[in-house]
């Protein structure tokens, strides 16, 4: 976990929950808002199911950028700054200073792990610098998370539980961890992956 999960390597894990869980966040942006999306396998699915615009999309991932690139109707922002290959996102000073003027109304961020004690983490310095610009940008902060990654901590803290409004994952997820997410004060949104249904909130 050191370098960051590849979305290479991310497609092959759980990939029918993160296509669930992308459906389902998308269909919480309504027309007219604007939003900030990091990468990740997650946050791609979320990319390839927005709503019809006008949609403004701010980016540091080449994969969420390459979903929205050909509509008409989604204003793109993509970050400049060091890329960083394995997981195919800007990162760095110029990427920090590129978010720092802009404000949107939603923050969409996929998660290396998250928790009611350790919030959101990363095991990345430069990603969790870069998260928590996007954090600061944003009047609703929601993360999109299979439930591989609920329960645990990585090295360097994002935000703590209690700033994040809404964790999309799967039912999967281990249920102590959610109710001590909602005890933190997170609405927690479940949907079931390969049945068609939409989510469900507890």
């Amino acid at each position: 976990l050191r370098r960051g999960e590849p979305i290479a390597r991310s497609r092959n894990v759980n990939p029918a929950e993160k296509i669930a869980i992308g459906r389902i966040a998308a269909g919480m942006i309504h027309t007219g808002e604007s939003i900030v999306m990091d990468g990740g396998f997650t946050t791609f699915q979320v990319a390839r199911h927005l709503p019809e615009g006008p949609l403004h999309v701010v980016t540091n991932s080449l994969d969420v950028a390459q979903a929205v690139a050909g509509r008409e109707d989604i204003d793109l922002f993509l970050t400049g700054g060091e890329l960083h290959r394995h997981t195919g996102t800007f990162v760095g000073n110029m990427a920090q200073e590129q978010l720092h003027a802009l404000n949107v109304d939603k923050v969409i961020l996929g998660a290396d792990a998250i928790s009611a004690d350790s919030g959101l983490s990363t095991p990345l310095s430069s990603v969790a610098a870069l998260k928590r610009i996007m954090v600061a940008m944003g009047k609703e902060l929601i993360v999109v998370a299979d439930h591989s990654k609920i329960g645990g901590s990585a090295l360097y803290g994002v935000v703590s539980a209690d700033k994040i409004d809404t964790l999309v994952t799967d039912d999967r997820a281990p249920a102590d961890a959610l109710d001590a997410l909602r005890e933190a004060g997170v609405k927690v949104v479940q949907t079931v992956a390969d049945s068609g249904e939409g989510p469900y909130d507890e």
